[in-house]
């Protein structure tokens, strides 16, 4: 039977750069929801982009209707054709916002629940989400942070960028043999992740190709936990997991954010998203937890218990260094499910895919990104201050500064919680909002062609 979805969320706007919204996918997928989050890099303006573009470009690629898995229970090729148009929607929406001539970028994460039976997530960027079933845990993106991911380093060296620290002058690139601050960034540009939606004054490089991880929802439930690096700057993926799995969705989202804004040191803008996928009857993460145990001790009667370490490889993501194995609590998982038959709360990762090898001519449909920027070392004005505690450097004046502080700049802190019984449809949401916690249902957007479906796409290619 398809899951009921309840999600929550919590955000710190600090900058104002983070979109997140939540929508269903129409009357074809009436019992399947999206959930984005995107990070902007040097500004708001392609994040928003994205949340006005995205969903209407994938609806216009979607298969037409979910399978009938009484008939055709191998969701192989419906779970390709779902991969090839989430590809094709990054490279669309990453072309059409180059087309507008803005230098300014995003992360960009998105997971979809299809029929309450087949979870996908698509990345570019590090806006990272972790999957817990209660008893085991799975990293669902892939981070393309530079300086965690050696995979990326190579294929950027390859392609003859220049990577390198911030200088300690914090005003540029740090030299050949000069210390550096913060994280391996490319220049020009000083992004430091290798792929996102926009960011042209980056170089061709940064790719709006996505990673893509499907799992099948496990019959006992999971949850979910997506959010913009400014709460993985402060928690890792297991930690997150173990802070909140004995907490309601609602709950969840508050704790994480109470955990951000306890580190003053970090100052950036936070997007929370807690997705619980529970049975139907049950009424919390918790519960679903609860019983998952109860029927692994059922399992284990009569039984030896059995211990199985599995050591899987490392995404090349940002948390690449943990273990696979943790307490009793739970371990990460790569995807392999382990050993035991119909054992509560295993994982199964049905496809792990790099749509940048798995389907190689797709960059022949990317628009070349220009070189914006000054060359990397040179001189930099200093009449302006550079900002590089976000991903990109921004521009500040004093007179800007001031207009902020007169529009209420400052750290607004919002936590809203929605149940949704699918397939009725969730709210649409984003940062800017002030408004009270409410569930309400919201049309379907009409399903609309794309201006950019002359450009070779992932299908025409495969």
């Amino acid at each position: 039977m398809p899951c009921e979805i309840r999600h929550a969320t919590s955000c710190r706007a600090i900058k104002g750069e983070d979109v997140m919204f939540v929508h269903d996918l129409g009357n074809s997928y009436s019992e399947s929801m999206l959930y984005v989050i995107s990070d902007g890099h040097a500004g708001v303006d392609a994040a928003q982009f994205i949340e006005s573009t995205f969903l209407p470009t994938l609806l216009s690629r979607l298969p037409p209707e979910f399978p009938n898995l009484a008939q055709t229970p191998d969701l192989g090729p419906f779970s390709d054709l779902i991969r090839r148009a989430l590809c094709d929607t990054f490279m669309l929406v990453d072309a059409e916002w180059l087309e507008k001539g803005d230098n300014s970028g995003a992360t960009l994460t998105v997971a979809m629940v299809i029929e309450g039976t087949l979870l996908t997530v698509a990345n570019v960027g590090d806006s990272d989400a972790v999957l817990d079933t209660g008893t085991s845990m799975l990293e669902v993106t892939f981070s393309h942070r530079i300086q965690g991911c050696s995979v990326e380093q190579q294929r950027l060296e390859k392609a003859g960028c220049r990577m390198a620290q911030l200088g300690f002058h914090l005003q540029g690139p740090a030299k050949p043999g000069e210390p550096g601050v913060g994280p391996l960034r490319i220049w020009p540009g000083g992004l430091c992740v290798s792929r996102s939606i926009g960011d042209a004054d980056a170089g061709p490089e940064i790719i709006p190709i996505p990673h893509i991880r499907q799992v099948l929802i496990p019959q006992e439930g999971c949850r979910v936990i997506m959010a913009s690096d400014g709460l993985w700057d402060v928690l890792t993926l297991s930690k997150a997991v173990k802070m909140t799995r004995s907490k309601d969705a609602a709950t969840a989202a508050a704790a994480l954010l109470s955990a951000v804004t306890c580190q003053s040191r970090f100052n950036d803008d936070t997007s929370i998203i807690v997705l619980d996928m529970l049975p139907p009857g049950v009424t919390s993460f918790p519960e679903a937890v609860n019983n998952m145990k109860t029927s692994a001790a059922a399992l284990q009667v009569g039984s030896a218990p059995q211990h199985t370490a599995r050591r899987s490889p490392s995404s090349g993501g940002l948390f690449s260094c943990f273990s696979s194995s943790f307490s009793d609590e739970g371990h990460m998982s790569h995807g392999v499910r382990n050993d035991g038959d119909a054992s509560a709360g295993r994982l199964l990762l049905y496809s792990d895919v790099d749509c940048l090898t798995t389907y190689p001519k797709a960059r022949e449909g990317l628009v070349v990104k220009p070189w914006h920027l000054k060359p990397a070392d040179a001189e930099v004005d200093s009449q302006i201050s550079r900002d590089f505690t976000m991903h990109n450097e921004q521009y500040f004046t004093s007179r800007q500064c001031s207009i902020d502080a007169e529009k209420g700049g400052g750290v607004a802190m919002l936590v809203h919680n929605h149940a949704v019984n699918i397939p009725v449809a969730s709210q649409v949401m984003t940062l800017g909002e002030c408004t009270e916690t409410t569930t309400a249902s919201v049309p379907s957007p009409k399903r609309m062609g794309s201006t950019r479906n002359e450009l070779p796409t992932v299908a025409d290619h495969a």
